[in-house]
């Protein structure tokens, strides 16, 4: 409170009071600005250091992303190439079942016509063969007809004969 009332006593500032004050101030400053450019000279030198720390930081750190993004790709690649050579050896082994299916079924079809053949043959030859008999068989019913009438006319007389008896070993038995 001392500096306020002296102030308040003393006369407006004069011209002349006016640079002394400028000096005086400038005196100040003077040393402060000093001060204050070798701080930002302290500030800039940690500043760069910083940088280059945290660029040489960041620089190890995408090195070793970089490489476990390598290592994982390459794993990636083997494990692919793994599959494709798995996929390749089961299409292989497809490939040849289905061209053994395909030997089998043609050795099958092949069968199968030659025995529709032999089959359709047997039914030809079993028709043939039955046509003949019944032909045969008309034949002979219609001379059983004609005999039958021929019969009708006359009269038959059926006779029973006894079996002679036989031995025991087919022999036959003499009377004793």
């Amino acid at each position: 409170m001392m500096v306020a009332k002296e102030v308040q006593n003393e006369e407006p500032l004069a011209a002349g009071n006016v640079s002394v004050f400028r000096e005086a101030v400038e005196a100040a400053m003077g040393t402060h600005h000093a001060e204050l450019e070798k701080w930002l000279e302290k500030l800039d030198s940690i500043g760069g250091k910083m940088t280059t720390q945290i660029a040489e930081g960041w620089d190890k750190s995408n090195s070793r992303m970089q490489k476990q993004q390598q290592q994982h790709a390459a794993t990636l690649q083997q494990q692919q190439a793994e599959q494709q050579k798995q996929l390749a050896e089961q299409l292989t082994q497809m490939a040849t079942a289905a061209a053994k299916i395909e030997t089998t079924l043609a050795t099958v079809a092949s069968q199968a016509a030659t025995m529709q053949t032999s089959v359709n043959g047997s039914f030809s030859s079993a028709q043939e063969t039955l046509q003949q008999r019944f032909v045969g068989l008309e034949s002979g019913l219609s001379s059983l007809n004609g005999v039958l009438t021929k019969l009708g006319e006359q009269s038959v007389v059926v006779q029973q004969v006894a079996p002679a008896k036989r031995g025991w070993f087919g022999g036959s038995k003499k009377a004793r």
